[in-house]
């Protein structure tokens, strides 16, 4: 029964520092990785210039609330406007001509 019992107890012993060995180089892992890509973040970060926007627009003191909606009013025109420059005329033609022409098969049958 001893022999049993020390041979229980040395693999009970053996099994839980393997395991806590094994759960210490987890932990040591996952702390070098987290810092490595902490740095590395930080390093990048002072490696891109600051980003400045494209074409700031100053802050102007408008005379009245009318100016302010008649600029407004501009600024969305132009946004139409240059949606409606990058739309592409071939993809939409051959879109909606697919689609009637599906219509029109669904029709005939």
């Amino acid at each position: 029964m001893a022999r049993l019992v020390g041979f229980v107890g040395g693999a009970v012993l053996t099994s839980t520092t393997v395991y806590l060995a094994i759960a210490e180089i987890r932990n040591r892992a996952y702390y070098n990785s987290h810092t490595l890509r902490e740095s590395r973040e930080r390093l990048e970060a002072l490696r891109k210039p600051a980003t400045i926007p494209e074409n700031p627009k100053p802050y102007i003191a408008r005379p009245s609330l009318i100016e302010t909606m008649k600029d407004r009013w501009n600024d969305e025109l132009e946004g139409i406007w240059r949606w409606a420059q990058g739309l592409d005329s071939m993809k939409i033609r051959e879109g909606l001509e697919e689609k009637t022409g599906n219509i029109v098969r669904n029709l005939q049958k």
